[in-house]
């Protein structure tokens, strides 16, 4: 029975495995947020993040200097504010 990566706890129902390192459900949580991460998710210097904050934090460079997001659910760029 695999440990969780972030309580120390034995996981006994469903956990959420990223490369080898196991979660609780509740524990797979955002290193930026802290929310439950649920679904898709980026990694970013080791660290899970959803994608609402990874979309966020790195925006996407277009047409030189004009800055756009990507959307987190379709991907699609963002224009406007």
């Amino acid at each position: 029975m695999p440990t969780c990566a972030k309580c120390g706890e034995w996981i006994a129902n469903q956990s959420i495995v990223v490369g080898e390192t196991a979660f609780h459900r509740e524990c797979f949580t955002c290193a930026v947020c802290g929310s439950e991460i649920i679904g898709e998710f980026m990694i970013r210097e080791g660290q899970s993040i959803c994608l609402h904050c990874y979309n966020d934090h790195n925006p996407v460079m277009v047409n030189g200097h004009q800055r756009m997001k990507a959307c987190s659910k379709c991907g699609g760029l963002i224009h406007g504010k």
